[in-house]
């Protein structure tokens, strides 16, 4: 059997792998680490070192022959270019026609919330309250062991989208005769490994090499854009600091556009006088 991962590998996030067995790790579950990593404000270097001692703790268990394969570890381009992808609401429309269906509302779900991926695949139906109109984590849940709400009686699009996720679920009870407590899942059961899944849905958009947490960004921005109060922004996203802004980039070439327009809107444009001519003879 397996052994289970050295008590090292927990140092490099708490609890980060905790529980989990090596064989357990998945390239997918590595990058969501990096990713959640550089989401707290980790130095890129310390992610790289970090990522190196797994990666010879992998390597040591499988030259001993305690582990049949050694997980794909991100490229170090990968991590240089973590905090840089983006989706606008057309590539979303493009991924929800490409991604099956059973991802396509975790997907929408993260875009519209900015909730990280464990988050999310842990939500269960008794945290929706659809009289009430809001969704909510226990403290037990979240990464930052706080709880968290987030109201969707004023927000159609979410409002919708859990609408949609409760009928899925209702089809896979009547079709398994068995109860599913998930709001997200495949055919009823939890969803575990979707990377290829995903991948493959990602290039057949055209947006190759996108990660699932690059909706949770988006979401952030989206929120920036909309005017919401950063505190305020804080606590439905579950970031902790300001300097989620200044690392996720929030500023892209339409926030340039928007604010040039606004600064031509100001007061009145000065005309533009004739240029001086200097071909005089």
């Amino acid at each position: 059997m397996p052994r289970a991962l050295p008590r090292l590998v927990l140092r490099l996030d708490e609890n980060a792998f905790a529980g989990n067995r090596a064989i357990d790790l998945t390239a997918s579950r590595i990058s969501d680490y990096m990713l959640d990593r550089m989401d707290d404000g980790a130095a890129r270097a310390t992610v790289y070192y970090e990522l190196s001692i797994l990666k010879r703790m992998l390597r040591i268990a499988w030259r001993r022959g305690d582990l049949h394969t050694v997980p794909l570890f991100p490229e170090r381009g990968e991590l240089d270019n973590a905090r840089e992808g983006f989706f606008t609401d057309a590539d979303v429309a493009l991924l929800q026609v490409e991604l099956p269906e059973y991802l396509r509302g975790l997907a929408m779900f993260a875009y519209l919330t900015s909730w990280r991926k464990q988050e999310m695949l842990g939500l269960e139906w008794d945290h929706v309250d659809f009289e009430e109109g809001v969704v909510w984590l226990g403290s037990r849940r979240t990464k930052g062991k706080e709880s968290r709400t987030f109201p969707f009686k004023d927000f159609p699009a979410l409002q919708t989208l859990l609408e949609s996720q409760r009928d899925y679920a209702e089809l896979w009870e009547r079709q398994t005769n068995k109860i599913v407590t998930r709001v997200f899942t495949n055919h009823g059961k939890p969803i575990k490994n979707y990377y290829a899944a995903w991948r493959s849905a990602c290039k057949r958009a055209g947006l190759e090499g996108r990660y699932m947490h690059d909706n949770r960004r988006s979401a952030v921005r989206n929120m920036d854009r909309a005017g919401i109060p950063r505190d305020i922004a804080k606590k439905l996203s579950g970031h902790k600091t300001d300097s989620m802004y200044s690392r996720y980039n929030i500023v892209d070439d339409q926030d340039l556009n928007d604010a040039t327009a606004k600064l031509a809107s100001y007061g009145t444009e000065p005309t533009p006088k004739d240029p001086v001519r200097t071909d005089y003879h």
